[in-house]
């Protein structure tokens, strides 16, 4: 049973070379730290042979236990830098049916489309505040020679329209920017998870102190690899087209702190909840990792 499922994560591993999930640039970075891999594996299987040895000479059973423990180990390890790319494609191919599409381009989009409504947003808020300050400049004015006179401005109170559309500015503003810098984070996700964090768990789970560090980093990986675009990717369905700021047609209507609250919620809010579910998704996959042997 054991031969067969390791034979069945191999060839899911090999099914998944020509798919264009994994980024070309992660895959690349996790092959050019394969040497470094194979030499922590090197090293594992020296130390259990060293081990062994030892304990067959001097009747140690701790040492015979330790060798074939760390063997044992090493050859699961082993199975993991055969299987990884499989076991990412498999989890990312499920998470993608349940989202609806392929998670990364669809949370990308998302974003982008946010940052795009956001300079909407702005520049409609900008536009619409010069012209109320324009407006409350206007006055009439009279003067009578040695009696003095009068000034009027005619509207002078759109200088408080003016002044809330500045706050308006400012709240829209933060946003903007934070959803500039989720567009560029997310875009580093497959890089990271891929190319940094998965040869560094693989790299650790062979030396013995540090294998369940190993199993914390892989958790780590497969969770911002996979959990964060996909909740991104739910959080598009609640793009609402009917708002003026989403179809582009803005006018008076859609400069107005509703507008920028339901805006707030897209860019601050779902983030932060998208957070809440990758820390959760990250203690049940330290669970799991337990689990490996």
């Amino acid at each position: 049973m054991m031969r067969g499922a390791a034979i069945f994560i191999i060839l899911l591993s090999l099914s998944s070379a020509g798919c264009g999930i994994l980024d070309d640039d992660a895959n690349r970075a996790f092959a050019e730290a394969m040497p470094i891999i194979g030499a922590a594996i090197a090293i594992s299987i020296a130390i259990a042979a060293l081990a062994y040895m030892a304990g067959s000479f001097t009747k140690d059973p701790h040492l015979l236990v330790f060798s074939k423990d760390q063997l044992f180990h090493t050859f699961v390890s082993v199975l993991l830098v055969m299987s990884i790319q499989g076991i990412f494609y498999s989890v990312c191919m499920f998470a993608s049916g349940a989202a609806g599409g392929e998670m990364q381009n669809t949370s990308l989009n998302y974003l982008r489309e946010l940052r795009v409504d956001g300079s909407q947003m702005l520049t409609q808020i900008m536009k619409r505040s010069i012209e109320y300050k324009f407006t409350a400049a206007y006055y009439t004015a009279y003067q009578v020679p040695y009696m003095g006179g009068e000034s009027y401005w005619w509207e002078a109170y759109n200088n408080a329209y003016a002044r809330h559309l500045e706050i308006l500015f400012d709240f829209v503003m933060a946003g903007y920017v934070s959803a500039g810098v989720q567009y560029t984070l997310l875009g580093m996700l497959p890089q990271i998870a891929l190319g940094v964090m998965v040869p560094l768990g693989l790299l650790l789970r062979c030396i013995p102190k540090a294998r369940d560090s190993g199993n914390m980093v892989l958790a780590l990986a497969l969770a911002l690899y996979v959990v964060i675009p996909f909740t991104y990717a739910v959080h598009s369905s609640m793009r609402d087209t009917s708002v003026p700021w989403f179809t582009g047609a803005l006018d008076d209507s859609g400069v107005s702190f509703e507008n920028a609250a339901l805006y707030l919620f897209q860019t601050v809010f779902l983030p932060n909840l998208s957070l809440v579910v990758f820390a959760t998704a990250v203690g049940g996959l330290m669970k799991v990792a337990k689990v490996i042997p």
